[in-house]
C-alpha cells in the first residue's frame, strides 16, 4: 500500500474525533450517479494543525484515483492471495481527495464513486471494509463492534439499504444486531460527550423536483431538487433509522 493511502486511513480515524462527515449523492434522471463520503474537521486543524503538519508542507492537496494504483502496482498485486486480489479490485471505482491546509486550518477528505444504481452506495465502505485484512492484526476492523463506524459496513450493527423506482428514493437503515450496537453505544463512555459534537449531513440532488419527502427535518435548495438533512453523530449512532427518508419526486 502507498503511504498516502495510510495516511488516509488514518486521516479518517483523527477526523472522527470531531467533525461533520457529509454523505453526498447525486443522482441522474437514469439512476445512475455519484456518491462521495466525507469529513470536514476543521476543528482539529484549529487546534492541533501545527502538530499534525509537523513534518508537511504547508498545504498538502492529493487525490488517489484507485484504478490508476492499481494498475501502476499490478505485479506487485498479482504476488498476493487471489482473495487479497479481490478484495484490492473492489476498489478499483473510488478517489480519494485529501486537503491539508495549516494556514486556512482546511483538514477534508472525500472518497467518491459513481454508480449504475444507487443500490450500489451501501458497497462504498463494504469495500474498504474488506481491505481491512491489510491492517496490522492489533488494529481494530471497521465491522468490529467495538468500533461505531461499523454502523455503516454490512455484517456490522447497522444495514443500510437505497433504492430509486420510478419517481421514489429510499433510504433504510435498520439495526441487525441489537446487542452489538448496545456494545457500541455502551463502549463509548465519554466519547459520547464528542461524538455528540460531531455531525453527520445528507445531502442529496435529485433530478426533479422535491414534492414529498418523510422526515419534516428536511430543507430544500430554491430549485427543490437538493435535500439536506442533519443531525448529531452521536444521535445517529443511537438510533440510525433517524435518517430514514421516503422522498417522491414531481412527475
Amino acid at each position: 500500500m502507498s503511504k498516502f493511502f495510510l495516511a488516509a486511513i488514518c486521516l479518517c480515524v483523527l477526523c472522527f474525533i470531531s467533525c461533520q462527515f457529509s454523505e453526498n449523492i447525486h443522482i441522474n434522471q437514469d439512476g445512475s450517479g455519484k456518491m462521495s463520503f466525507a469529513f470536514d474537521a476543521f476543528e482539529i486543524m484549529e487546534t492541533a494543525g501545527d502538530k499534525l503538519m509537523a513534518n508537511e508542507e504547508s498545504r498538502m492537496d492529493s487525490v488517489m484515483v484507485f484504478r490508476d494504483f492499481l494498475e501502476k502496482n499490478k505485479d506487485s498485486i498479482a504476488q498476493l492471495p487471489k482473495g487479497n486480489q479481490k478484495q484490492l479490485k473492489a476498489l478499483e471505482p473510488y478517489k480519494v481527495h485529501v486537503v491539508m491546509d495549516r494556514q486556512t486550518k482546511e483538514l477534508t477528505f472525500d472518497l467518491s464513486a459513481n454508480f449504475k444504481s444507487v443500490a450500489e452506495v451501501h458497497n462504498m465502505f463494504d469495500a474498504f471494509n474488506d481491505t481491512s485484512e491489510f491492517q496490522r492484526k492489533d488494529q481494530v476492523k471497521l465491522n468490529n463492534p467495538n468500533n461505531p463506524l461499523s454502523v455503516f459496513i454490512s455484517g456490522g450493527t447497522t444495514e443500510i439499504k437505497y433504492t430509486f423506482q420510478k419517481n421514489t428514493f429510499a433510504r433504510t437503515a435498520k439495526v441487525i444486531d441489537e446487542k452489538a450496537h448496545k456494545i457500541v453505544i455502551d463502549s463509548l463512555g465519554k466519547m459520547a460527550m464528542i461524538f455528540g459534537a460531531a455531525r453527520y449531513k445528507l445531502n442529496y440532488h435529485f433530478p426533479r423536483r422535491v414534492k414529498y419527502v418523510s422526515n419534516q427535518d428536511a430543507l430544500f435548495s430554491v430549485d427543490g431538487k437538493t435535500l439536506t438533512l442533519m443531525y448529531s453523530f452521536m444521535k445517529y449512532l443511537t438510533d440510525p433509522k433517524i435518517f430514514n427518508l421516503k422522498v417522491v419526486l414531481e412527475d
